[in-house]
């Protein structure tokens, strides 16, 4: 093949007499530009790849913190109620308890109250006065101390809850329903009754039928004639006795 037919084939002759072929620099420069774009594209999608990976981690992960931090919560939560319970539970135990005790010791109570109003009223010996009314004063004390009163009754509206009626007694000096004497002293704790007062309440009188009253004066009339004209009787006799 002639120079020229190379030459118009875009080859050229080597100078070891092989034909070398020619390539046009646009055609490499093309080539390079579409292998860096072919290369940036695959980068972005990896890139795009591993952030879209990295945001389904991040949304796990902060998942997985939210639920430990609610377990947590509620584990406190529980451990808190549980301690605030076991102390109700401990308190309302102990209150029973000494309840219990003191119902069991009222009677003992009792007795050595009447005997402090026995010593002091009568001629016993002031030194055993002073003593039982020490002893009843640290006993009172010591139901203070727990919570436990008396129940405030003479003078005070029955209330059934707190006091236990066992006499009615008609008068009209003072309001139906009033207490009138504690026969034994209550004793209440903060929320509930050991042991009820045992009093008597007053009571609305009976009303008298109108016969009734009219047949009473009546009858008081007719004895205060009696009466006076016994009298004049007696004096008329007098009189005849003396002539």
């Amino acid at each position: 093949m002639s120079e020229e037919a190379f030459e118009a084939q875009g080859c050229a002759p080597a100078d070891d007499g092989t034909t070398r072929q020619e390539v046009a620099p646009d055609s490499t420069q093309e080539t390079r530009a579409a292998d860096q774009s072919t290369g940036e594209a695959a980068e972005g999608a990896e890139s795009a790849e591993n952030k879209v990976d990295l945001e389904a981690l991040l949304r796990q992960e902060t998942a997985l913190k939210e639920r430990y931090l609610a377990g947590w919560q509620r584990a406190q939560a529980d451990l808190e109620n549980l301690k605030k319970r076991v102390a109700r539970e401990q308190a309302e135990f102990r209150t029973v308890v000494v309840e219990a005790l003191v119902k069991d010791m009222l009677p003992a109570l009792d007795s050595l109250e009447r005997a402090v109003k026995h010593a002091k009223t009568s001629a016993a010996d002031e030194g055993i006065a002073q003593g039982l009314d020490l002893v009843m004063n640290k006993f009172l004390e010591f139901l203070e101390r727990e919570g436990i009163r008396p129940i405030s009754a003479a003078g005070e509206p029955y209330d059934p809850m707190r006091h236990e009626a066992i006499l009615q007694v008609p008068t009209s000096k003072v309001e139906e329903g009033t207490v009138l004497e504690e026969v034994q002293r209550g004793y209440a704790s903060r929320d509930r009754v050991i042991r009820p007062a045992l009093v008597t309440v007053a009571c609305r009188p009976a009303p008298q039928p109108e016969g009734a009253a009219t047949d009473a004066a009546n009858d008081a009339d007719g004895a205060g004639g009696a009466g006076g004209a016994g009298e004049e009787m007696e004096a008329g006799d007098a009189g005849s006795d003396r002539e």
